[in-house]
């Protein structure tokens, strides 16, 4: 029978992997144990903290934007032979596949096509 067992299981949360260093994960471990909670406690808690003091949701989505635009600018300047709709598809993908919802997916992809159409709109 396990002595520090905490039965904490939660539906409609998902697993975050992080690698760290050895020192802290000794450290977080030894915490844990000593305050009778679970490391996911520990990081959700700082996580929130630090979420609290980062930009919002909407800044965030605008940030991740500029750097698709910036990114796609980058592609374009390189003559890699991609089309915008396959970058699109590929971003479309890779948020998905990062587990973005997929109302922020549909966001991200109007705004990018948005971005690029506008400055097409404004260069002719």
């Amino acid at each position: 029978m396990p002595v520090f067992k905490i039965n904490d299981k939660r539906s409609g949360y998902k697993l975050i992997g992080a690698m760290m260093p050895p020192w802290v994960h000794i450290y977080m471990t030894l915490y844990s144990l000593a305050k009778g909670t679970t490391k996911s406690k520990i990081i959700t808690k700082l996580l929130e903290e630090w979420m609290e003091q980062e930009p919002e949701y909407a800044i965030l989505i605008e940030k991740l934007v500029n750097r698709l635009v910036l990114k796609w600018n980058a592609i374009k300047s390189s003559k890699l032979d991609i089309t915008f709709t396959e970058y699109i598809k590929d971003v479309e993908r890779e948020l998905i596949a990062k587990g973005i919802p997929e109302n922020d997916v549909k966001t991200i992809i109007k705004k990018t096509e948005q971005y690029e159409k506008n400055k097409k709109t404004r260069t002719t």
